[in-house]
């Protein structure tokens, strides 16, 4: 029994949900608009029967239906564009409004009034409608569109920065974990982002997985709260974004927007003008699919390609301190501590009796320590502080997007998009701030769908699609591949062929020598996703359901220091570069082994919504979503879970960690780890939160009928998901499956603990073993409540 109910019910409840959304999952899809309203003649009264036609002007797709006993009419899933509204009606003149632009999300209220008169004569109608929201009031949020995109200054083209302009956005606090948004004082990792209706959010971080070309999207739209019950998995804003769509005119632009240090005026720390070099080029070509004597797409096939290509070289610097020329020979005669007092340097084999003339011998320096002066530059400031580097910071990438959009008939459509990114970073400064340490990351991030919409009827529709995003990351040290540590002589690094490189080097007081201990920093983010929706147009109602679907699958190997540190500090010497060249340590770290993280994780969503017309000028938003999102498993079960109630870390099954008994035994664990197939837990070590119910409830009132005024309400329950990342590190990064080796000096054995015998197996201690981490077993899923009231 779990969360008080029987799993015989919850059983049954899963099955009567997915019951009624039929056996296709999906996401609800959210990029369209809508246009409703009412037929009446010039007395009001109600005009049943109107024949209502909706024209793509840019695509020539047309729409019709007709007004119902009431003189309602809906027209749902119009893809955001310019539109034209014709009316007919026997004994009535034709009615026509033109350029009517709709914008994504939109749910616009158009009331159409019908004159006496022959259907050949013609009313047309080319006012501006009020951009007011008179037909939700849950939904909150702005439109960016095309022309904000197009004309707004934007720092390296990132259309993101645009969604701090809607009120209740925020960029993200300073150390916060996941998007780079605040929204309504949601965290920043409950953040959602779509494509085109596809989920586009990287579970790992919880940022976006591809940014779609500037000049590829039509517009997005930031919403901020109150999102309908189509809406789930996270309970912060969305945002939601829209690629442009061919029409029956061939379109394209070229551009190519340069900035550079021409111009630019020396920082004051820097010795000279430091070089910036920016180039952001790519084009666009849109039109209707033609293939020359084979097929001629307009008005049914059309097509978008988009290329944008980014270079960037940019110098920077770093402030620090190496080894003077005297201190390389041993000399610290001028070596002065914080006080402004020449160091005494001390000979720790000699009972600390300082060395003749504060000088040490070149032959008691350490080999490795003569090899590794090599790495450390020469001092280019007289300051204590002797050395600024200066390197220069490359980055690029390339993005090609297609999409594809056929009209099979006017009661089939079909689309297809794929976007894929290459990014191609580096870190001069990344491990040590000498400049010649750094890394280099290759990145791939990439999203595709295909959907499928179906019109049995007018008022009846049917959408359907599947898709997949993912980020496969490389992030390496320059020096990777390379068997430093057996090139320059370092005992107890690693030989595992993946993890070669510059072993890491700390001496207190100045830059570092190595790699960057915690790489390679490797890891590939897959989500599979599906959906469903139905829409119903019956009377007043307008009814969706439908659900959702998505497998998650995160790899990322835990890699952290497996080449080892070697740190020096002063306490051999009373100076910690006189320490290093003796090759005598404070301590010695290294990870023997690592954890390949194979996390696997699902979701289930599944919605009913009724736009309720209760009267003409007042219309009701009712909802429900009820959300499963299974807590995370590791593919080989290498997960781990501190359960205070049983004193142990539970782990799912003995196999999982070989020789286990042993590895126990000698971290003094023995009786310390428990195993959930013997305790009754799951694969996940934590319940599954069954009880995921979120209703959402609105109105969207006009007094006095008006198109100039709403007042709008909403309330709804928001649940929040997963990130993955913190759950890898806290519940598969430890002991048993990650485990350190610490070896501390011993003042009265300096013989241990140094450059020659840096891990002297007596002295083996194993870190990670006295501290565990844990999740709560049958913890509840995070939620928010939301909601507003506003008078537009």
């Amino acid at each position: 029994m779990v969360w008080g109910l029987p799993a015989r019910t919850m059983r049954g409840l899963m099955v009567c949900l997915l019951a009624v959304v039929a056996p296709a999952i999906a996401l609800a899809q959210i990029n369209y608009a809508s246009i409703s309203g009412a037929v009446s003649d010039q007395l009001g009264a109600a005009i049943p029967g109107a024949i209502i036609t909706v024209r793509n002007v840019e695509t020539g797709v047309v729409r019709t239906v007709s007004s119902d006993e009431a003189g309602a009419y809906s027209v749902l899933n119009l893809l955001p564009g310019l539109y034209e509204i014709r009316a007919e009606k026997a004994g009535f003149r034709t009615y026509v409004h033109e350029a009517i632009r709709l914008e994504i999300g939109q749910s616009l209220r158009l009331d159409i009034q019908l004159q006496v008169g022959g259907v050949t004569e013609t009313v047309s109608v080319t006012a501006d409608i009020a951009p007011l929201n008179t037909e939700s009031g849950t939904i909150k949020g702005d439109v960016i569109t095309g022309e904000e995109l197009d004309e707004l200054p934007l720092e390296g083209r990132d259309f993101i920065d645009l969604a701090v302009l809607v009120p209740g956005v925020v960029p993200k606090a300073e150390g916060g974990q996941g998007s780079v948004l605040n929204v309504n004082g949601a965290r920043a990792d409950s953040t959602n982002f779509y494509v085109d209706g596809f989920n586009n959010r990287n579970a790992r971080g919880a940022a976006a997985q591809v940014r779609p070309n500037l000049n590829a999207l039509q517009e997005f739209k930031m919403e901020v709260s109150g999102f309908s019950a189509e809406y789930g998995r996270m309970a912060g804003g969305i945002m939601n974004m829209v690629l442009r769509s061919g029409t029956n005119q061939f379109h394209g632009d070229l551009f190519e927007y340069v900035r550079n240090n021409l111009i630019d005026a020396r920082a004051y720390f820097d010795p000279e003008r430091l070089k910036l070099n920016r180039h952001s080029f790519g084009g666009t070509l849109h039109g209707p699919l033609i293939l020359p004597r084979l097929y001629n797409g307009r008005s049914k096939t059309f097509f978008m390609f988009s290329w944008e290509s980014y270079r960037q070289l940019v110098g920077v610097t770093r402030l620090g301190r190496v080894p003077t020329p005297l201190e390389r020979e041993g000399d610290f005669s001028q070596s002065y501590d914080q006080k402004g007092q020449v160091v005494t340097v001390k000979d720790p084999l000699a009972s600390n009796a300082p060395f003749p003339g504060n000088r040490i011998p070149a032959d008691r320096f350490h080999p490795l320590s003569v090899k590794l002066l090599d790495y450390y530059p020469l001092p280019n400031r007289a300051e204590n502080y002797n050395f600024l580097a200066t390197a220069n910071d490359k980055d690029s990438w390339d993005s090609p997007i297609i999409k594809l959009d056929h009209h099979i008939n006017q009661n089939n459509l079909l689309g297809f998009r794929y976007q894929i990114r290459f990014n191609r970073n580096s870190n001069p400064f990344n491990g040590s701030d000498t400049g010649t340490f750094g890394s280099t990351t290759d990145e791939h991030q990439s999203l595709m769908g295909l959907d499928y919409t179906h019109l049995f009827s007018p008022t009846l529709l049917a959408e359907t699609g599947a898709g997949f995003s993912r980020t496969a990351h490389r992030e390496n040290c320059v020096w990777a591949g390379r068997d430093v540590a057996h090139e320059l002589g370092f005992v107890g690094s690693t030989t595992e062929p993946e993890l070669l490189g510059f072993p890491r080097v700390t001496v207190l007081d100045y830059l570092a020598l190595g790699c960057d201990a915690s790489q390679p920093v490797l890891f590939f983010v897959t989500n599979i996703q599906g959906r469903v929706k139905f829409s119903w147009v019956k009377s007043r109602h307008t009814l969706k359901w439908g659900a959702d679907f998505s497998r998650v699958r995160f790899n990322q190997p835990y890699f952290n220091n497996n080449r080892g540190t070697y740190a020096f500090q002063d306490r051999w010497t009373g100076h910690s570069m006189g320490d290093f060249l003796l090759g005598m340590m404070q301590q010695a770290t290294r990870q023997t082994g690592w954890n390949r993280n194979y996390m696997r994780a699902r979701d289930l969503g599944a919605f009913f919504n009724d736009d309720f017309r209760l009267r003409p000028n007042l219309m009701l938003n009712l909802g429900v979503r009820y959300e499963v999102e299974w807590p995370p498993v590791d593919r080989y079960d290498k997960i781990a879970n501190f359960m205070p109630g049983h004193g142990q870390t539970v782990i799912p099954r003995p196999e999982v960690v070989p020789g286990l008994d042993e590895l126990l035994e000698q971290a003094n664990m023995t009786g310390r780890i428990g195993f959930a197939s013997q305790l009754g837990y799951p694969r996940s070590l934590v319940f599954t939160d069954y009880t995921n119910l979120a209703p959402r409830v609105g109105f969207a009132w006009r007094p006095r009928n008006t198109q100039r005024a709403v007042i709008r309400s909403g309330y709804g329950i928001f649940y929040t998901g997963h990130l993955l990342n913190p759950i890898r590190n806290t519940l598969q990064n430890q002991f048993p499956f990650v485990f350190s080796e610490t070896y501390s000096r011993n003042a009265s054995r300096p013989d241990r603990v140094t450059f020659s015998n840096p891990f002297p197996p007596e002295i083996r201690k194993l870190s990670g073993v006295t501290s565990a981490n844990g999740y709560q077993v049958d913890a509840a899923t995070g939620y928010l409540q939301a909601y507003n009231f506003t008078v537009e």
